[in-house]
């Protein structure tokens, strides 16, 4: 069992964690690596990327947006989508695909995202 990179973090009252939020069509591996090269935060997320995209005979349109190199662990991937399934089995994947966690995209206020039911509309 791998352990929760959380805890392995080194906190203190006087330095706060660094991250680089996901953001749609922009933390790709590219971006991620040339942030990294500027100043590393603690922890990376990917882009959003959609479960039921994930899941479908289309994945290989959407995958790319999982892709890293392992410099940019601790690696968080960002999922969201409609379908409790295909969230099961996206982050069954993201899982075996090595990322140090799964991130469910609770906070996009987007309408046309909101109006199926997904992200902020999830809360």
């Amino acid at each position: 069992m791998k352990s929760n990179f959380w805890q392995d973090l080194k906190k203190t009252t006087d330095s706060p964690l660094m991250i680089l939020a996901p953001m749609e069509d922009v933390t790709d591996t590219v971006f991620r690596r040339v942030v990294m090269h500027a100043g590393r935060p603690d922890i990376l997320f990917t882009e959003f990327t959609n479960c039921e995209g994930m899941q479908s005979i289309g994945q290989s349109k959407v995958i790319h947006r999982l892709r890293y190199t392992e410099k940019e662990q601790p690696l968080v991937a960002q999922i969201w989508g409609i379908t409790p399934e295909d969230y099961y089995k996206t982050a069954k994947l993201i899982a075996k695909m090595g990322f140090a966690g799964v991130d469910i995209n609770m906070g996009c206020p987007v309408k046309n995202v909101i109006k199926k039911g997904a992200s902020s509309a999830l809360i």
